[in-house]
């Protein structure tokens, strides 16, 4: 439903703002962005999905407020990159399933982050801006997979 999409884009548009400032690093904009993203997943409204897509939705959702109110509590870098790690995973899902809105997304993956267990996260962009490294590793990563509007 159109109401759901424009609420998942607020959602979507939040946490690449997010990432974006982690990878900048800045602790204001990390703040700001991690608020904006818990903020709109209460904004979400999923009583309008039906059956198998409710139920999918219901369970990554209560997983991302968890993970973006913990998020948003954090007070350094990197505890919020930390949280960051499982905020992008059930975003990934939800993305897949229900789709990007009107822009490609692209899931990419960096071994290095997360004690070399590996992370994922979504960007906007092909160019690696990794949101886990610091500054000299910032292009560590590589894309894995383009997820394109369904138009």
């Amino acid at each position: 439903p159109d109401a759901f999409r424009k609420q998942l884009d607020a959602v979507i548009h939040a946490y690449l703002s997010l990432k974006d400032g982690l990878v900048e690093a800045d602790e204001k904009a990390t703040f700001k962005y991690s608020t904006q993203l818990y903020e709109a997943l209460q904004d979400i409204d999923g009583s309008v999905l039906k059956g198998r897509a409710k139920a999918f939705w219901e369970e990554k959702k209560s997983f991302l407020m968890e993970h973006a109110k913990l998020c948003k509590e954090a007070s350094t870098i990197a505890g919020k990159r930390e949280n960051f790690i499982y905020l992008s995973q059930p975003l990934i899902k939800v993305v897949e399933a229900y789709g990007p809105g009107d822009e490609t997304l692209y899931i990419n993956f960096c071994p290095m982050a997360n004690n070399n267990k590996g992370a994922f996260w979504l960007s906007a962009s092909k160019n690696i801006q990794n949101p886990f490294m610091k500054e000299e590793m910032r292009s560590c990563g590589e894309v894995k997979q383009e997820i394109v509007p369904n138009k």
